[in-house]
């Protein structure tokens, strides 16, 4: 059935839909798994810092790693966990394997290992490739504040090359580079 306000479960959601939009990242089933897998999360890191003598091993150092799981918590894995209840039949039981999941895969760095039924070998598969490029959300904000400023500084340098080769070129101590392609980094 396709949603209209009509099958709306009431005038929040049917035709005030447009005003109470930005509720649905606190009220709704998504928001409430969020939170859960969130309460999940924090409950180990407190059983960590006990320190319980199972979960000594345990790196601190991990922990940001483990809380980036709620705080990028996306439809994706909300999916992934509804999935997860409709076989289990608990919405909490199904946050719990969603957690194992990731913690197996925070420990493996995103590479899970199946052995091929035919040949008997084992098979690498990199489930997330965010795992290997630990880089700050800070540090991938100033690369694409620098791809975007790129083109105006390439402009910038070449304006500038340009401007020393009119100045130069009839002084026989400087050779001029020749190739139109280049960044002018000689400049």
């Amino acid at each position: 059935m396709l949603f209209n306000s009509l099958n709306a479960i009431s005038p929040i959601d049917g035709r005030y839909s447009e005003k109470t939009a930005v509720l649905s990242n606190y009220f709704s089933e998504k928001s409430l798994i969020k939170n859960r897998v969130l309460v999940e999360i924090e409950y180990f890191i407190a059983l960590c810092e006990i320190p319980l003598p199972q979960l000594r091993s345990f790196k601190k150092s991990d922990f940001k790693q483990l809380r980036k799981i709620y705080a990028n918590f996306s439809e994706k894995d909300a999916k992934k966990i509804k999935e997860i209840e409709n076989k289990t039949n608990h919405d909490v039981k199904a946050v719990e394997y969603f957690f194992k999941n990731k913690f197996d895969q925070l420990r493996s760095h995103g590479v899970n290992k199946k052995l091929k039924k035919k040949s008997g070998l084992w098979e690498y598969e990199m489930q997330d490739l965010g795992f290997k490029y630990r880089i700050t959300d800070i540090k991938c904000a100033l690369g694409i504040s620098q791809l975007q400023s790129l083109e105006k500084k390439i402009q910038k340098r070449r304006l500038l090359a340009k401007n020393y080769d009119k100045a130069f070129q009839n002084n026989s101590n400087f050779i001029i580079p020749q190739s139109s392609k280049q960044s002018y980094h000689s400049y």
